[in-house]
């Protein structure tokens, strides 16, 4: 009687075990990824530094030996993680002389190119010329780091004809998120 008691106990108990309701419980795993455009002008390619370390680029010094060489001079580079690209437009100002009292502003022209853009972007005297959307990134799918060349083509006949004095231009780069 004992033992079968002893088994009625343990059928029982096994029962109740194996009839109970299970037990759960869980947890999210949650992040934001904040949204990265970044670009500035550098003195070398992304690919042979790691982004905190490039080096700023900020003068062209023209000189009768650099005119147009075709090389790049600096290179436009971009940070983005943005999941609809991105859109680089320019805007340039001639080289113009400082102005002396009864002398009249002179200019020196030149052709911005940025990435493999072959057309370029000519400035043309007093006037900001523009271009929009030099460069179109339409899609990405991870942080991606690029470079652009930048090359400069100064007029040479107005470069050789100048008169005496400092000029200054500027090319302003534009980077719009889509």
């Amino acid at each position: 009687m004992k033992k079968n008691l002893i088994a009625l106990l343990i059928v029982a108990l096994v029962s109740v075990g194996l009839f109970a309701d299970p037990i759960t419980d869980s947890f999210t795993v949650t992040t934001t990824v904040t949204s990265k455009n970044n670009m500035k002008v550098t003195e070398e390619d992304v690919s042979t530094k790691v982004w905190s370390s490039l080096t700023d680029f900020t003068n062209f010094g023209v000189t009768s030996t650099n005119l147009n060489t075709g090389a790049a001079i600096a290179y436009l580079t971009t940070q983005s993680n943005n999941r609809k690209g991105y859109k680089i437009s320019i805007a340039a100002t001639a080289m113009a002389n400082t102005v002396l009292t009864g002398h009249d502003i002179t200019y020196i022209n030149y052709t911005v190119y940025l990435g493999d853009d072959t057309d370029g972007l000519p400035t043309n005297n007093g006037t900001e010329a523009t271009k929009d959307d030099v460069i179109t990134v339409s899609a990405l799918t991870t942080l991606t780091e690029v470079s652009y060349p930048i090359k400069i083509k100064v007029n040479a006949d107005q470069f050789a004809a100048a008169v005496d004095g400092t000029y200054t231009g500027t090319v302003t780069f534009n980077y719009i998120a889509n």
